[in-house]
């Protein structure tokens, strides 16, 4: 059985895919959230397709939270098995805010959003063997910034909060069991700021708050019931994301003023982590899709290889992408840069979205392809000299 939605409400929907594969099982988590709403005094609700025809969901069988908001949506978690379509397809449906950002580990989706109360509520939902349960719920409070503050490890659940009490802000981190009890907390980080990236790994959790400096903390996290900072670093500008290089250092990428910035910082020494190198950006400004979309960065250490889509300007528009080396002994250094644009100029003086304005990258033995919508560009990966280019319709 294929499952769908009804092609009017497909068009105001969100969609994830989970998929766990193993050699006995291929199975796909279909995550669909769509508005709840009223057609003539009628309340729309989810509804599947399949060959055996349609089929609502019934309302008494639709979870809820019980708390209010300006908007509401339905999310349903649909399990389907990708090798067997005799198998039924198995879902379940929750009525939540409609302000959500989920995380999935290989066991649990835990869906999140944000209530008018100034907390976040949160749901776990088992998924194993195609069964779809939700087996738990809780709430902390403040907001979360994205699916990289939270992370489940060791049977715990941690997330990082940004909280507003009487207009002024403190970051939060908080640590809760499986049944969503909170068991450990770390509050009023950083007051007066917010949460610009947070990265968790393992024991260890990496925060960058952001005002006027960009605070790098490091937070251990070994004993869940008492999170403690570690060591801060307060350098200028901002890491919007955070990629873990190895497990002692870790990239920064962000903004100092108008330029993109990256930063290699060493966390060795937790106590004392350390900027080891940045490059920042030349130009009057640059910006980076990376900044709001992390799939939009190519990072393999074992190849000393970052690349990341740019836009710059010196009195005219330049896009595409850089090619760093990143080493420990030697920095962060800008190997070339590769355009899909064959005249710059024809890109003017302000910034406006283009069709061949390079958006993803990605390597394949030692070619390096880059791609718009437009344009697919190989070029070698060692010398960066191009290859062959492929014009898309």
């Amino acid at each position: 059985m294929n499952l769908i939605t009804d092609y009017l409400h497909l068009l105001m929907t969100r969609l994830l895919l989970r998929s766990t594969i193993s050699q006995t099982e291929a199975t796909v988590y279909l995550i669909v959230s769509q508005p709840a709403y009223l057609l003539y005094d009628t309340l729309v609700l989810p509804k599947t397709y399949s060959t055996d025809g349609m089929e609502e969901m019934n309302v008494s069988q639709i979870y809820y939270a019980n708390v209010s908001d300006n908007s509401y949506a339905f999310t349903t978690v649909a399990a389907i098995n990708i090798q067997n379509d005799a198998q039924e397809t198995t879902h379940e449906t929750f009525l939540l805010g409609a302000t959500s950002c989920m995380y999935v580990s290989l066991n649990n989706i835990y869906i999140t959003f944000w209530t008018q109360g100034g907390e976040t509520l949160i749901y776990r939902i088992r998924i194993e063997n195609e069964m779809i349960k939700s087996e738990a719920s809780g709430k902390v409070p403040g907001s979360i910034l994205n699916q990289f503050s939270m992370d489940e490890y060791n049977s715990y659940f941690r997330l990082a909060t940004t909280a507003w009490t009487d207009g002024a802000s403190q970051n939060n981190v908080y640590v809760l069991d499986m049944n969503l009890t909170m068991v450990g907390k770390l509050e009023n980080i950083a007051p007066g700021e917010t949460i610009y990236s947070v990265r968790f790994m393992g024991d260890r959790s990496y925060i960058v708050t952001f005002r006027q400096v960009d605070p790098f903390f490091a937070i251990d996290l070994q004993n869940p019931y008492n999170p403690k900072v570690l060591g801060v670093l307060k350098i200028p500008g901002y890491s919007s994301y955070l990629h873990p290089y190895d497990e002692s250092h870790i990239i920064g990428i962000g903004k100092d003023g108008s330029a993109v910035k990256i930063s290699l910082f060493d966390v060795s020494n937790v106590t004392d982590p350390k900027e080891i190198d940045n490059y920042q950006v030349s130009g009057r400004w640059s910006d980076s899709p990376v900044l709001s979309d992390h799939k939009a960065l190519l990072v393999n250490s074992s190849k000393n290889l970052l690349v990341m889509p740019i836009i710059t300007s010196d009195y005219s528009i330049w896009q595409g992408a850089y090619v760093f080396k990143v080493t420990i002994q030697e920095g962060i250094a800008l190997r070339g840069q590769i355009t899909h644009t064959e005249n710059t100029a024809d890109l003017g003086y302000y910034y406006y979205p283009q069709p061949y304005y390079v958006k993803r990258s990605l390597y394949i033995e030692n070619v390096l392809y880059t791609i718009s919508d437009k344009k697919v560009m190989m070029n070698n990966l060692e010398t960066l000299d191009e290859i062959n280019k492929i014009e898309l319709s």
